[in-house]
């Protein structure tokens, strides 16, 4: 920025959006993984991902910062945990040895445990212990006590990895995903609960340059005790697929969408139930699609052009393309539509709005200051709270017997309605369109049953569910096109 190596701060204000005093080499920030920033209610940390690195960290609604380390040999990952910051480094050296732990506010530093030669590559918070995948006494994935510092021993790994970085882990619930590479030149996802025999491979023949590991473009989530991630097989460098788990091996599957094979996906977040994801559709065109993983499809939302998602104040935001202009938009989950949100060209004279990041209560952006000489602005927009997701009535039925769910919703060429019950049988379905027009209606079926919608008009719909057993429940429906 302003033709500096200066590592710039913003509390979305203009008085407080300046230059700090660091100073960084070239691409020192570049295709960040997941261990490189971290931050809790106070302090954000960052560690450069090129040796030699610096670890900093700064007090929030302030432009100081303090070392950590300096022009350390090695980092491997950071996480903060009640307050206190967490890291995996080496003094010297390629190879992260030590764990240790910082004290924001009396900056002291404490070496909580040292690892074998071949070092310590990831690092994060399950159920108040630390999680650790290191080299101690073995090749191992450790539980570490966050104050004395005793481990134990969780799972072994079959195979000495020389071939490991920085790793991926991320928590959600109760489950801890991650990825590791096996030995070979190929890597495996894994999920554990931080307990003995609670880790199993969910996906092995990962090919090693496969973008989890770059967290930038938002190609990996964990939320809700799922994880969506976007994957390349090894010998089909090529092609870029979408793979979900729900942490079991019957529910890890690849999300398919109409045959397209290089699916492309990023900038993956979870809204309402389900994962939403920019990707590529028959046209190679980038379209927003969504999915909640259970059938193994996507369904396409819409057909305008996006270039990139992210979920601010409860609410998607996508940078959209229409009429060769790019603007601001939100998705309408209740109309199942993308409408405009804030027409940055009128309002601020910028256009084409990219590079979004949101914070608890802004959401910054990048947009374009000038079309002549393509210079950029760092813009910010702020909200009333909104305090809940604003969602359709739910897609499951909820009774004594069973749960149903209907997926997707919103839907294009047709959806699937399925039971935990697969026992039940005779029930019956009648859907409406909002005129009382009855468009399907069918008795004695068991389920799951799949409904084809190829010649249904998009719009809301009206699904009326039941059986001897169930009274009858409505779940609002969408067709997008």
């Amino acid at each position: 920025m302003n033709g500096d190596n200066l590592l710039y701060y913003s509390d979305g204000t203009t008085a407080g959006s300046k230059a700090t005093a660091y100073v960084f080499g070239n691409d020192v920030f570049s295709n960040p993984d997941f261990g490189v920033f971290s931050h809790d209610d106070k302090h954000t940390a960052l560690g450069t991902n090129k040796a030699p690195h610096d670890i900093i960290i700064f007090k929030d609604k302030s432009s100081a910062f303090d070392y950590v380390e300096k022009a350390v040999g090695a980092f491997n990952g950071m996480v903060f945990h009640n307050g206190k910051l967490y890291y995996l480094f080496a003094s010297t050296g390629n190879t992260s040895k030590k764990l240790m732990e910082y004290e924001p506010v009396s900056k002291l530093k404490r070496e909580l445990l040292s690892f074998d030669s071949n070092g310590a590559y990831g690092l994060n918070v399950l159920n108040g212990k630390l999680v650790i995948i290191g080299y101690k006494n073995g090749n191992s994935l450790l539980s570490v006590d966050p104050e004395s510092g005793v481990f134990t021993t969780i799972y072994k790994f079959n195979a000495t990895n020389t071939t490991a970085s920085a790793v991926n882990m991320l928590t959600t619930e109760d489950k801890l995903y991650f990825w590791y590479p096996n030995g070979t030149s190929s890597y495996s996802l894994y999920v554990t609960k931080g307990t003995e025999n609670s880790t199993i491979s969910l996906l092995d023949n990962l090919d090693k340059f496969d973008p989890f590991v770059y967290y930038a473009y938002n190609v990996i989530k964990a939320e809700a005790g799922k994880l969506i991630a976007r994957v390349k097989v090894k010998n089909d460098f090529n092609n870029t697929y979408v793979y979900f788990s729900d942490g079991t091996l019957e529910g890890t599957n690849k999300i398919e969408y109409n045959n397209v094979k290089n699916f492309d996906p990023y900038d993956f977040e979870y809204y309402c139930g389900r994962f939403f994801f920019r990707a590529d559709d028959e046209k190679s065109d980038n379209k927003l699609f969504s999915t909640d993983g259970r059938s193994g499809v996507a369904s396409k939302l819409s057909d305008l052009i996006i270039g990139g998602i992210v979920k601010f104040n409860n609410k998607l935001f996508i940078n959209a393309e229409k009429n060769f202009d790019r603007e601001l938009y939100t998705w309408d989950e209740k109309t199942a539509k993308i409408i405009l949100a804030l027409d940055i060209n009128k309002m601020a004279r910028e256009s084409d709005p990219r590079e979004m990041t949101a914070t608890r209560d802004k959401l910054f952006m990048v947009a374009i200051k000038s079309n002549v000489d393509l210079s950029y602005n760092l813009a910010v927009m702020t909200e009333p709270t909104r305090i809940s997701e604003e969602c359709l009535n739910s897609s499951v039925l909820e009774d004594r017997h069973n749960s149903m769910t209907v997926f997707p919703n919103p839907f294009d060429t047709g959806f699937l309605i399925d039971s935990e019950d697969p026992n039940l049988q005779n029930y019956s379905i009648t859907i409406t369109d909002l005129t009382g027009k009855v468009i399907l209606n069918k008795t004695d079926l068991s389920l799951p049953i799949k409904i084809i919608t190829t010649d249904w008009n998009p719009g809301m719909y009206i699904a009326k569910i039941a059986n001897e057993n169930v009274e009858p429940k409505s779940i609002r429906l969408i067709k997008t096109q």
